[in-house]
């Protein structure tokens, strides 16, 4: 099992002056953008707050396609989401993080809400045909395709706990302190607890791939 390419867990290890570097730079860039965020977010203009939402919204639909959400509840939960962000708007209080990551903290609570849901009406879990792949690239050969589909799959077996640890630890644009922040733990245990999720999906997904095998 291989993960998506374009993203990248948080676990792994470099150079640490290079890594410093980069982390100091990274927190300028978030800085900067968090004004023009926050600028979007108090505006009273639609197409200001459109923008933020056009901004963020192929993030937040990433984040709940790596928990193993169908296609389409993934856009529900993605909808509300902002809904959310909109009418709460004035409650954002940037002392406690950037406007994405309260965005991020709306989607998180609301996805654990549905997984909740779910599991009190087992007839509405996600089937292995309404497993969407979110991130299918056309030119995937077949094979590829039915990994992907296999993945996300093997997602849905985990706890609703080891599926947001994966899916924040796959996150490019939060930070390991902000995840760990989203999990109320340290960065070491988030790292932790990542890498124990990571192995369980690992295991999972063999499961599947012995079980599919004839």
């Amino acid at each position: 099992m291989s993960s998506d390419s374009s993203s990248h867990s948080k676990s792994g290890h470099g150079d640490s002056s290079q890594n410093n570097s980069a982390e100091s730079q990274a927190r300028l860039n978030q800085a900067r953008q968090n004004q023009i965020d926050t600028r979007d977010l108090n505006s009273e203009s639609p197409q200001a707050f459109t923008a933020l939402v056009e901004r963020y919204q192929q993030p937040i639909f990433s984040f709940l396609g790596r928990m193993g959400f169908s296609q389409a509840t993934a856009e529900d939960i993605a909808q509300e989401s902002f809904l959310k962000v909109w009418r709460y708007r004035q409650r954002y209080n940037p002392d406690k993080g950037r406007v994405f990551t309260w965005i991020f903290t709306i989607a998180r609570n609301l996805a654990l809400n549905e997984i909740q849901r779910a599991q009190r009406t087992p007839h509405e879990l996600e089937t292995p045909d309404a497993i969407a792949d979110l991130t299918q690239d056309p030119s995937a050969t077949a094979e590829n395709m039915q990994a992907r589909r296999r993945l996300q799959q093997a997602l849905t077996t985990l706890s609703a706990s080891d599926r947001m640890t994966i899916a924040l630890d796959f996150a490019d644009a939060l930070s390991a302190r902000e995840c760990a922040h989203l999990e109320n733990c340290s960065e070491a245990s988030f790292r932790t607890r990542a890498s124990r999720a990571r192995q369980r999906l690992i295991q999972a997904y063999h499961n599947l791939e012995f079980n599919h095998d004839p």
